[in-house]
């Protein structure tokens, strides 16, 4: 990533948990069931990114969660959704202001 100017996290649902608990017997304990989960490699690379402070956009799959998929978009991630992602007009807004940052760098 030491050349890069920004990076683009593709979260796709690897894991689809039918019926389950997230985190069990914690004062966090909730129904985990229709949790969809994508590869932990998404983390690894928003990690090195962020590191390197890098501005992110992170896109994922409708029902893809955890990690870099809870962000709020903030001044270095932008968060959005593929399903029908670029027909929307916020989408496309936080895209070009990704792009712009990253032309910016």
């Amino acid at each position: 990533m030491a050349t890069c100017t920004g990076l683009v996290v593709l979260g796709v649902r690897q894991l689809v948990i039918e019926t389950g608990t997230w985190r069990p017997g914690t004062p966090e304990e909730r129904p985990a069931d229709g949790m969809a989960l994508s590869t932990p490699w998404n983390e690894l690379e928003a990690g090195v990114a962020a590191a390197r402070g890098l501005p992110l956009f992170v896109a994922r799959e409708s029902g893809a969660v955890g990690g870099v998929f809870d962000l709020v978009s903030d001044a270095v991630s932008v968060v959005a959704d593929l399903h029908d992602a670029v027909a929307r007009d916020a989408t496309t807004s936080t895209l070009e202001r990704w792009v712009e940052d990253c032309v910016a760098r």
